[in-house]
């Protein structure tokens, strides 16, 4: 959700029902206010589907721009963390999660990667990697940098700041004001 100020909203959807979807920072602060979720979508799995202890109505006891705990009705603890914002979407009826983005490389990154192919030493390689203007493109490294990692074995990136597949959506049953 990144670009729209901190509790700024933007709109999306169709003519006859828009949808107003938050920042993080906007679930964050509603969060600490108190809120319930209940989980209804887990990795393509839903209602009786889904992990018996993960059902049922959750309340979030901590919230952070990182992750959020939360208790069921048993007392038993769970925990979500918030890889990037952008991969959060937020409105006032769901709190959707989702994953990052594998997609292939673009030019520069390609050039980059050439680049580094044409060389035979392991240090060169690491050292060319890091001044580059692609310094994820690491066939070595296995670091997020810039939101942003390289996969060598699929030849692709692993790209933080565009969502991937829907992994968890989240139902909010009540948010006390």
């Amino acid at each position: 959700m990144g670009g729209y100020g901190d509790g700024a909203a933007k709109q999306i959807g169709k003519r006859e029902r828009m949808k107003i979807v938050y920042t993080l920072a906007k679930f964050v602060r509603d969060a600490k206010a108190g809120m319930s979720l209940e989980l209804i979508w887990r990795y393509g799995k839903t209602g009786d589907d889904i992990d018996e202890r993960l059902r049922g109505v959750r309340e979030v006891t901590r919230v952070s721009s990182y992750k959020m705990e939360m208790t069921n009705a048993q007392g038993q603890e769970s925990f979500l963390h918030f890889g990037s914002a952008k991969l959060v979407e937020y409105d006032d009826e769901y709190l959707t999660v989702y994953n990052p983005i594998r997609r292939e490389l673009t030019e520069d990154e390609r050039r980059v990667l050439d680049k580094i192919d044409s060389t035979d030493m392991f240090f060169l390689k690491k050292e060319y990697a890091r001044k580059s203007s692609c310094p994820w493109i690491d066939p070595y490294g296995n670091k997020t940098i810039k939101g942003k990692r390289y996969i060598s074995y699929e030849n692709k990136v692993l790209d933080y700041s565009m969502r991937g597949e829907m992994i968890l959506k989240y139902r909010i049953i009540q948010v006390s004001k």
